[in-house]
């Protein structure tokens, strides 16, 4: 996978999210007051809110002797200044912190051998258990020089403050833990989402969370890597690391397929520079991998250390990512002038790239008038931060012709050297390349709606924000087996990008961190799905801060120009992706009801490129009520897609026939559109919060309302019955149903009807009754 440099705002800005998710809504957490329980505990969204309202730190080193160097000053300092402006953060020793602040402030303590007296006493009461030369955490004991330990946003025994430790068996094993953050934002250790982390020097011994609220260790969130087995096997230039039980046969056509490689890699290069041994470690699943390494790449280098890591199982095969030839490339040519050059290069040696190699990927690009300008694969900065998967293949295929076009011997020798090239040339150079990949053969017809399926299926929605709960994570394959048991046979999967101002058009970046809504979780979830005999729908969608989709609306043709390119580069990133790996369906957009009715012939130029990229049915989710009634390009799509939240009722208690009338008069108007068009309608999404009176205004949020999900039952019933015999519908997406089961606990007041009444609603319609 590529570096991206504006990934690391993108990443931070993810974990922040993440944080403010799960612990910083604009209010401590009131969750269970909805279900008329209370609970005066702290949990860590309070911790969080507690410490984003004071904006307050302490970070505390113990106190050296005069004349002795501190090793930790300079650490803290560096947190420190990982804070906004407007926070007031400061780092003392120990013995100029006050008691006070030691109760009533949040606070870092960094470092070992304290030796103050309240600090010693505090430290008591943390669940990390220090001694002289060990320190123990729930019955283990850790005796090591090179162990050491983080522990995040735990409450003051003292007060309802956050504490933080960072302590360990000795200064340089403190040191080597936080040596892993040099070249990241240091503020990515607050914002962490794990409860606590174990270190051995560099590497992650163990990872997990409390339960909340009370503070006892969490086994289910307890990660242990130290029990786990690993099969190690050398070949010349590489020691292969195996966590996945593949055997002893796999790993050794492995090593010979890298050795093999490396020699055609040698012989085209002509360079007889040592390659020095690589550590390949190769990991079972993309979770296994990214709770050892918060990095859930499908395959990542760490060039620095000489590491390849990647997955493989049945649906990735990280081997074919091409991190090794990368790095061998780096060792036989030395870093590569261009970004485009050090990828393409690697791509062009990987004919196993995403199945059909970058040639094949390229030329759909270009068939379907969605491959990139030229100027932007030799613009480093546009290169780097663009969707890897269509730089990637066009880079690779860049390099193909220019062997065939200019010969091994410039290429290298412009690897090494980049000669920038005038205007006049680059045209000149498009053009030739375009004529290589207009030879290629064009990409099939796409398909149509003919032979839909009928959908019962469910928006399945990345909850949690963490590795092992989130897309890609056992937690979502036992979410989905419960989906499966339910009759579902259809999923949405719902992918996020962020534009932070409605009326702005900005570059839209494609997620990358671990815990997030990355390519590797919507993939793997994906393959979850379908090998439970479902289908899927990929349906990515824009989250604007304050705000919402609907509300995009540029102030200028100038930014409504900027926004549907920015737009497009954002989505052909998913459609490209939804092509590669077979899902069932493709929506390419949802609920921008003011985009939409005032540039028609912009959504149809996108529908029209979209098309040529992915062959699967297409769709758009509407927005309910205008927009969905008076959209002008349904002819263009497969299916019509209706994000359905008209209110059912103004009253407080209406009866069930009341509701049963004004649904068959919502009805009446989808099907008007759907006759209009001649086209299937399907509900991409449809769904009621277990709340009182949630007839009213399904969209809204519960706003304090109190947990009845009599009131969700009854309007799942309306819905069904509703919909029954209508020919004309071809099924529903119910928003919605989280990737881990246990999220309605924490949250009862959501929509999901996971373990409530409505929940067996959906089982009968769906096993026994709807598009039967």
């Amino acid at each position: 996978m590529m570096t991206y440099r504006y990934l690391t705002v993108l990443c931070m800005w993810a974990l922040f999210g993440a944080f403010v998710c799960q612990y910083e809504s604009d209010a401590p957490d009131t969750s269970l007051q909805t279900t008329g329980e209370t609970d005066d505990r702290v949990s860590r969204r309070d911790l969080a809110w507690s410490m984003r309202q004071s904006k307050e730190l302490h970070i505390v080193f113990p106190t050296f002797q005069t004349g002795q160097p501190n090793p930790y000053r300079e650490i803290a300092e560096k947190l420190a200044g990982a804070f906004p402006k407007d926070w007031k953060v400061t780092t003392q020793s120990e013995d100029a912190i006050s008691a006070e602040d030691l109760r009533n402030s949040p606070l870092v303590l960094l470092g070992r051998e304290f030796q103050q007296s309240d600090i010693l006493q505090l430290l008591e009461q943390l669940p990390f258990e220090e001694a002289a030369d060990h320190f123990r955490f729930h019955e283990e004991t850790y005796d090591q020089d090179t162990d050491s330990y983080r522990l995040f946003l735990y409450p003051n025994p003292n007060s309802r403050t956050p504490v933080f430790l960072i302590g360990g068996n000795s200064s340089d094993a403190i040191l080597a833990q936080l040596s892993t953050q040099e070249g990241e934002d240091w503020s990515n250790i607050f914002w962490r989402s794990w409860g606590y982390e174990i270190y051995d020097g560099t590497d992650v011994l163990v990872r997990g969370n409390f339960r909340d609220r009370d503070w006892t260790f969490e086994p289910d969130n307890h990660f242990d890597f130290t029990r786990r087995e690993v099969v190690n096997f050398n070949s010349e230039h590489f020691r292969f690391h195996d966590l996945s039980g593949l055997g002893k046969t796999y790993i050794e056509n492995l090593a010979a397929a890298c050795e093999a490689q490396l020699e055609e890699l040698r012989a085209f290069t002509g360079s007889s520079r040592k390659v020095p041994v690589i550590d390949y470690y190769i990991y079972p699943t993309i979770e296994e991998k990214g709770l050892r390494l918060m990095n859930t790449e499908e395959g990542h280098l760490v060039q620095e250390h000489r590491e390849i890591h990647v997955v493989i199982n049945e649906t990735f095969l990280g081997q074919h990512t091409h991190q090794d030839i990368k790095l061998i490339l780096h060792d036989l040519l030395g870093p590569a002038s261009k970004p485009f050059l050090r990828e393409g290069l690697a791509a062009f040696f990987n004919e196993h790239w995403q199945e059909k190699g970058a040639d094949h990927w390229a030329a759909r690009l270009y068939h379907s008038d969605n491959l990139p300008d030229l100027e932007e694969l030799l613009n480093d900065e546009r290169f780097e931060r663009e969707s890897p998967l269509v730089m990637t293949a066009t880079a690779g295929s860049l390099i193909s012709f220019l062997v065939k076009d200019w010969g091994r011997e410039k290429v290298l020798e412009q690897y090494g050297q980049w000669d920038e090239l005038a205007t006049e040339q680059v045209r000149e150079l498009a053009k030739k390349w375009h004529q290589y990949l207009a030879a290629m053969p064009a990409p099939a017809a796409a398909s149509t709606a003919s032979g839909l399926p009928y959908y019962r299926g469910f928006n399945f929605a990345h909850e949690g924000y963490q590795i092992y709960n989130g897309y890609g994570s056992a937690l979502a394959q036992q979410s989905l087996e419960k989906l499966s048991q339910l009759g579902t046979n259809a999923i949405a999967i719902v992918p996020y990008g962020f534009q932070r101002d409605p009326q702005r058009a900005a570059f839209l970046g494609v997620h990358h961190g671990a815990g997030g809504e990355n390519d590797e979780s919507v993939i793997y979830s994906h393959a979850q799905a379908q090998a439970l005999g479902m289908y899927t729908l990929l349906k990515p969608q824009l989250w604007v801060s304050g705000s919402w989709p609907g509300d995009v609306n540029m102030q200028s043709e100038a930014e409504w120009t900027a926004f549907f390119d920015y737009y497009h580069r954002w989505i052909r990133h998913y459609a490209l992706m939804a092509e590669m790996r077979k899902f069932d369906a493709f929506c390419l957009g949802v609920e921008f009801s003011k985009a939409t009715l005032s540039h028609p012939e912009a959504w149809r130029e996108l529908i029209r490129k979209i098309r040529g990229l992915y062959s699967g049915p297409l769709t758009y989710a509407a927005n309910w009520g205008e927009e969905f009634e008076q959209l002008a390009f349904w002819n263009e799509l497969d299916f019509i897609g209706l994000n359905c939240y008209y209110p059912l009722s103004k009253d407080d208690q209406p009866s069930k026939n009341e509701l049963r009338r004004n649904f068959s008069d919502i009805l009446e108007k989808a099907e008007k559109v759907s006759r209009k068009f001649n086209k299937p309608l399907v509900f991409t999404e449809v769904g009621f919060r277990s709340v009182a009176h949630t007839w009213k205004n399904p969209h809204a949020e519960a706003d304090g309302r109190p947990y009845d999900p009599e009131c969700q039952r009854v309007c799942y019933e309306v819905l069904f019955e509703g919909i029954e015999d209508k020919k004309w519908v071809n099924g529903l997406f119910i928003w919605k149903w989280p990737s881990y089961l246990d999220y309605q606990e924490r949250n009862p007041v959501s929509f999901t009807p996971s373990g409530k009444p409505a929940e067996l609603v959906v089982q009968q319609w769906f096993e026994n009754k709807l598009g039967r």
